[in-house]
Formats: C-alpha cells, sequence, structure tokens
C-alpha cells in the first residue's frame, strides 16, 4: 500500500501552545478486555472503546503538577526498521499514601497513559502490544522552597510518533475509577 503525502503547513499566526493537561490516566497492560484501533494503517487516531476485564476496572487519575507535564517522540532503529519511541514525564507533588502506593505498584506494571494536549486532545502512550514501561523517583527536597514529590516517567514504542484517541462519547472518553470523568474534576492520586 503505497501513503498519500499531502502538504504540511502552519499558518502564520496559528496557536501551538506547548505543554500538556494537569490530568494523567494510567491503567495497566493486562487490565483489557478490548482496546481502540486504527481503522486505516496510516490513521493516527484510535477509535473504539477502551472496555476492562472487570467490572470495576478502569484507568486511575493522577494529578501532575502545572508545567512539569510533557510527551516527546524520537525516531528510533535501523533504516528500514524505524519506529518512533514515546516518552512522557510529569511530577507529583507530596508524599501522600495514595502516591506511594501507586509509584510502587507502578515501577513494574507495564501499562497504557492517556494525557489531554493543550488544543484539547487525547494522547495515549502505549498500549496491549507495546505497553508504556514506567520508573519513579521521589525527592523531599532540601530547603523549604524545594518541591517536594514524584517524577514519573514512562516510555513506549509505536509505530507513530503521536498517537491519538477519538472517543466514541466526549462527555465520557473512557472508564475512570471512582466514576470521575476525564478531563479535570475528581481528586486524582493524592488530590
Amino acid at each position: 500500500m503505497a501513503y498519500s503525502f499531502s502538504n504540511v503547513i502552519h499558518p502564520a499566526g496559528a496557536d501551538n501552545m506547548g505543554g500538556m493537561a494537569t490530568d494523567v490516566y494510567f491503567a495497566p497492560q493486562t487490565a483489557f478486555k478490548s482496546f481502540p484501533t486504527f481503522k486505516k494503517e496510516d490513521d493516527i487516531y484510535l477509535e473504539g472503546k477502551f472496555e476492562f476485564l472487570e467490572s470495576d476496572a478502569a484507568f486511575v487519575h493522577i494529578t501532575a503538577t502545572y508545567k512539569t507535564n510533557g510527551l516527546k517522540s524520537n525516531a528510533v532503529g535501523d533504516t528500514d526498521c524505524r519506529c518512533s519511541k514515546q516518552e512522557g514525564e510529569f511530577f507529583h507533588p507530596g508524599a501522600s499514601e495514595a502516591a506511594a502506593k501507586f509509584a510502587r505498584l507502578v515501577q513494574n506494571t507495564p501499562g497504557v497513559f492517556i494525557v489531554r494536549d493543550t488544543e484539547g486532545k487525547w494522547r495515549v502512550i502505549g498500549d496491549v502490544v507495546n505497553p508504556a514501561n514506567v520508573t519513579v523517583e521521589h525527592d523531599t527536597g532540601k530547603s523549604p522552597e524545594d518541591r517536594k514529590g514524584f517524577t514519573i516517567k514512562f516510555e513506549a514504542y509505536s509505530t507513530r510518533p503521536i498517537v491519538y484517541y477519538k472517543p466514541t462519547d466526549e462527555k465520557n472518553p473512557f472508564p475512570v475509577v471512582g466514576g470521575t470523568k476525564p478531563s479535570g474534576g475528581g481528586t486524582g492520586i493524592g488530590g
């Protein structure tokens, strides 16, 4: 199949604000019954629903400190076998019991992250075949003005540099623990 290229233009004056939302969502790779799919080989949007094996399973909500949540991707691999390494990082403030338990579990649990970008689009990092792997650091700081909390880093490999999710229901795009709706609100971990 030949890919159909088209012009890639950024109009003068168009918005291009960086950063990501302060709400991050995570679910373990093994929790899914079904996962959204790409409708065509060259799509960048996943379509369909996230369905979980257990009736009470869902994405967990983690709050990120403003201006600490970011994603990037780089092409990796040899010629003719390149893919994208997607990486994310955010900071969660404090040392709450909920955050410490999450950090303990997530560092050995491959999974899927969902984050909303500044244009309101859902970004997905990881899937059931190539899940995101996570590392967690905690820092108490040394002086009162230092920040104290968890730095959570994750990475996954994909055939696409960016994976978006197009929900079938914008008001309830995916299930979240406690029934809170994604996009804000809810308490999240340590919130």
